[in-house]
């Protein structure tokens, strides 16, 4: 069905890109920021889940 403007009313968006995983983890982890982006963007893809590890430790330690 068109709404008269050429846009198809039935039309179905596109999904949204995929993040950057460097800025997902990022955004989930932003204490991996003092280590800044560049290294976190070279360690992301073979240490993912030792930095979520060190997040964890850092936020602990900023909490407690």
């Amino acid at each position: 069905m068109s709404s008269g403007n050429g846009v198809d009313a039935g039309a179905v968006r596109r999904p949204p890109e995929l993040a950057d995983p460097v800025e997902r983890l990022l955004r989930e982890w932003p204490e991996l920021g003092a280590f800044g982006v560049d290294r976190v963007r070279a360690w992301a893809s073979p240490v993912r889940e030792r930095l979520v590890e060190i997040a964890r430790v850092a936020e602990v330690s900023v909490d407690g």
